[in-house]
């Protein structure tokens, strides 16, 4: 009887009154205007870059799209890791896997036009700490390395390694 009560609650809410306004009218939803003193870009703006391109990455790699993958490294890491991002992306698409990133750590400069972005990565049997780090090459943020940080490297990098 209750489930039946919560369903008619449900289907009432969601087809009834949602966005309605006291006197019965639809409400007119408008995206709020943006206040002309806050500036546009703020100055981590290369910074959400990365993080977006950390996510990005990873979406792609459960997509099982090789080469927007590989589109996304430098020259030099492309060479290194193209036959293992292979290998690794041909066992996730064999599988079904889908792996979960979170930020552990939030994307930090690392020098001039580098940067790197700590994330949890969630698999179906572990959680793994995933070391990234990008160049900016021709206005282009790329992944110049991404790869699993035992907590023992963690630990010496940050002083803690938590994940």
């Amino acid at each position: 009887m209750t489930v039946v009560a919560v369903l008619i609650t449900w289907i009432t809410v969601g087809c009834g009154f949602w966005g309605r306004d006291v006197e019965g009218e639809t409400a007119q939803l408008q995206p709020p205007t943006p206040d002309p003193s806050i500036p546009t870009a703020t100055p981590n703006a290369d910074l959400l870059e990365v993080r977006v391109l950390g996510f990005e990455y990873w979406d792609r790699f459960n997509a099982y799209e090789l080469e927007r993958v590989l589109e996304m490294l430098t020259p030099e890491y492309l060479e290194a890791r193209s036959d293992s991002l292979k290998s690794d992306i041909g066992r996730v698409d064999q599988f079904g896997i889908k792996l979960r990133p979170t930020v552990l750590e939030e994307p930090v400069f690392t020098g001039e036009g580098s940067a790197e972005l700590a994330m949890r990565l969630r698999t179906p049997i572990d959680i793994r700490r995933i070391l990234m780090q990008f160049v900016k090459l021709d206005g282009r943020w790329m992944i110049s390395f991404a790869e699993e940080q035992s907590l023992e490297e963690a630990a010496g990098a940050k002083g803690d390694g938590g994940i």
